[in-house]
């Protein structure tokens, strides 16, 4: 799958993320990535997608994805790890962060079934402007549709959920779930850029 920056100046990109999510990278990349965020700046090797990052994210504003994908890909270099292993790694550690802190209310619960079926509401909560329905809701896993990810960055959408539903799921009990992406097909265009629905899997 495809994680790739999208053709747009940094912070002009269609795509948005809570603040929320840069934080959490920033702070991540500042504690486990060679050198930090001030060396992953300079590797980016364009001033303005350095000077994106040198702000203070507030967690509720919305930002530009693009630069973010230009980040994670270099960070993932400087690490030595593929790709999806860091995009993982990342969002299994917002999932221990968000879902005992943040996110506390809207997941508190004893049952795994009952911490899946809100799960998609949290992904809503994150991006913009995609609304996630639930197709299927059962006592041992879940089937969700993401709908208008731009097809450049499906992967890091897939691996982001891969990584927080799973942690998630464990954190409320289940042992060993498996989230699967069993479809990828498209779902329109915005601003020239494709887009695709992904319906994702989560077992326990």
């Amino acid at each position: 799958m495809r994680c790739e920056p999208l053709p747009f100046p940094p912070g002009d990109g269609p795509f948005r993320g809570r603040g929320i999510i840069f934080k959490g990278y920033t702070d991540y990349i500042d504690a486990r990535t060679p050198g930090g965020m001030a060396r992953a700046r300079a590797e980016l090797g364009d001033p303005a997608l350095a000077a994106f990052f040198d702000r203070i994210f507030l967690a509720s504003d919305a930002y530009d994805l693009g630069p973010l994908i230009h980040l994670v890909r270099v960070a993932a270099r400087l690490e030595g790890v593929p790709l999806p292993s860091f995009v993982r790694a990342r969002a299994r550690t917002s999932a221990k962060i968000d879902v005992p802190g943040v996110y506390a209310p809207l997941l508190k619960t004893a049952s795994v079934q009952v911490m899946a079926s809100r799960l998609p509401r949290i992904f809503s909560r994150y991006f913009a402007p995609i609304e996630v329905s639930v197709v299927e809701s059962a006592d041992d896993h879940l089937r969700v549709r993401f709908p208008r990810i731009p097809e450049p960055m499906v992967g890091w959408y897939v691996w982001s959920n891969e990584g927080f539903m799973g942690k998630a799921l464990e954190l409320a009990g289940a042992r060993a779930p498996r989230i699967d992406t069993v479809e990828v097909a498209p779902d329109g265009a915005l601003e020239q850029i494709p887009l695709r629905a992904v319906t994702q899997l989560a077992s326990w």
